[in-house]
């Protein structure tokens, strides 16, 4: 018995039913995912937590990924939301939406942690509405339904149209899913729906030489303000509207691929530059 009540079937879930759930490894204490310091330690288990609070209110549940964690996840449920790259941020917000907001606002880009919440052995998504967003992906995912967004994923992807890759660096190829404001060094197939990419990236930024942040556009890129589909749905989807080194996603027109940069044009002068 957990929470007054008992489950149905021949496991007891440790922790009750409830829409945020915190998952954290090295947790020893007794586990509720209610907080970092009582956090579940199994991310399947969190995802199947929240994906049973999702179908019985029909209501999004979220589940927060500790940048220590490093696991698989199937997600078959509707409307669960998974964002990994945490780092034990806390909130005053009581409502369930400003705590969601409030959290992700404090979220660091992907690309400025060393460390970073992984995601190993298999990653699948058949959850319709269903988010994974915030992670290095190390294996192959496949996204049937639902949405991987704001990741970096270092093998190809597969899945139907139902899915979406959404705002993710892939050093790979993609089949078979719907592809919006990816930077890929492979193939993008062709689905209805696919616009904002890059593909074949070949990582010439000449700032950097690391293995992720090479795929920044220069300032001048031609790729810069190309973007020819609004993202704002997509937006509200994975609930947040940061690109996958935290910058703001939209400034003027959306840019192709995972990164919004900066713009330099022959107009701009130098007023108002503090000496």
């Amino acid at each position: 018995v957990v929470g007054g009540t008992i489950d149905i079937g021949a496991y007891e879930y440790r922790a009750p039913l409830q829409q945020i759930v915190y998952v954290k490894e090295g947790i020893v204490k007794d586990n509720d995912g209610k907080s970092w310091e009582t956090a579940l330690t199994d991310l399947q288990n969190a995802a199947s937590l929240a994906g049973i609070y999702a179908k019985q209110l029909d209501m999004p549940a979220y589940v927060f990924v500790h940048n220590n964690v490093s696991q698989g996840l199937n997600i078959q449920l509707n409307k669960v939301k998974v964002y990994g790259g945490m780092n034990d941020e806390v909130t005053q917000q009581t409502v369930t939406k400003e705590i969601v907001n409030d959290l992700l606002s404090q979220r660091a880009g992907l690309l400025e942690r060393t460390n970073r919440s992984q995601l190993t052995g298999a990653l699948v998504i058949s959850g319709e509405n269903s988010v994974v967003d915030g992670f290095e992906v190390n294996v192959s995912p496949v996204i049937n339904k639902g949405i991987l967004s704001t990741s970096v994923v270092t093998k190809d992807v597969t899945g139907i149209a139902g899915g979406v890759l959404y705002n993710t660096l892939l050093k790979g190829s993609v089949s078979g899913v719907k592809t919006v404001n990816v930077t890929a060094t492979g193939v993008i197939a062709d689905v209805e729906g696919n616009d904002n990419n890059r593909t074949g990236a070949a990582g010439d930024n000449k700032y950097v030489t690391t293995d992720d942040w090479e795929y920044q556009l220069m300032e001048t890129s031609a790729d810069i303000d190309a973007g020819t589909t609004d993202i704002n749905d997509y937006i509200t989807m994975v609930g947040h509207s940061r690109d996958i080194a935290g910058n703001k996603r939209i400034r003027n027109t959306v840019d192709n691929g995972c990164f919004e940069t900066w713009n330099i044009t022959k107009e701009m002068t130098a007023d108002n530059v503090v000496t």
